[in-house]
């Protein structure tokens, strides 16, 4: 295996939230929220896909 001890998660800090919520009320914009990690699982595909594993994997 690759790489399997090394671990990853995207974590933003505090501050940008604070920030994000900020510019959001001053400009009197909405805020969604989407789940990414499912979004495109369940569309139809027409055209064929073709996937290559890249060199090293």
């Amino acid at each position: 295996g690759v790489n399997y001890l090394k671990i990853f998660a995207f974590i933003i800090k505090l501050i940008i939230y604070k920030a994000l919520f900020t510019i959001t009320a001053v400009l009197d914009l909405k805020l969604e929220q989407i789940d990414i990690k499912t979004a495109f699982l369940y569309k139809e595909v027409k055209e064929d896909i073709y996937i290559k594993q890249p060199t090293g994997f």
